[in-house]
């Protein structure tokens, strides 16, 4: 795997549920899944150990009720702490138009498959009817909303499908958050290119 592929992969997990930090001097990556996606987890620890080694553990289960959670923690290296150079403001996860450009369909498969859910879209008419589609989507919640133009403008530029940027809810400190919802001119793209041949099993739960 050389560099470029590399920082690709790095990017789509961070972009997703995975997360850069600082580990002393250096940089790594830690993310957090449930149980459930395990395929998906052994399938991205996989990757990163082209890279460093990587520890994968249980975390501790405080609610019964919730679903067991494993933890994704890679060793410290060079290539971590320069991608979270351009990757975090602040210590806030921004989108860095050129990272951008490493965009394909299957970073996109795995950016749907951390923050991608199917959300019912409703249409209301004067007549006082509606109509309710199953709509894809990308929780991009934690970015602004012009990160959330530049990913939309990515996507539409090089995979040549439409999102749509639709008001979410309120974060912590009363800023408006935004998601990507798919554009049902595209819908049957994205389920050809990316649900079907780039998912694994536990992302095609999402379909």
């Amino acid at each position: 795997m050389d560099e470029k592929e590399k920082v690709k992969y790095i990017v789509a997990f961070t972009y997703g549920d995975g997360y850069i930090g600082k580990h002393g001097t250096e940089c790594r990556f830690q993310a957090n899944n449930i149980e459930q996606n395990m395929d998906y987890i052994l399938w991205r620890k996989e990757i990163l150990e082209n890279i460093t080694p990587v520890q994968l553990s249980p975390n501790i289960k405080r609610e019964p009720q919730h679903s067991q959670q494993y933890k994704t923690c890679t060793r410290t290296h060079p290539i971590y702490t320069k991608i979270w150079s351009r990757l975090y403001i602040c210590n806030k996860k921004v989108i860095d138009p050129h990272y951008l450009k490493l965009l394909d369909w299957e970073t996109l498969a795995i950016w749907y498959m951390d923050d991608g859910s199917i959300r019912p879209n409703i249409r209301y008419y004067k007549d006082k009817t509606y109509y309710c589609t199953p709509t894809p989507n990308i929780a991009t919640c934690c970015f602004s909303y012009g990160d959330n133009l530049l990913i939309k403008q990515a996507i539409k530029e090089r995979l040549g499908i439409e999102f749509n940027i639709s008001k979410h809810a309120f974060g912590k400190n009363l800023e408006q958050q935004y998601i990507l919802n798919l554009a049902s001119s595209s819908l049957a793209t994205f389920f050809d290119a990316v649900i079907k041949p780039c998912s694994i099993s536990s992302g095609t739960s999402k379909a």
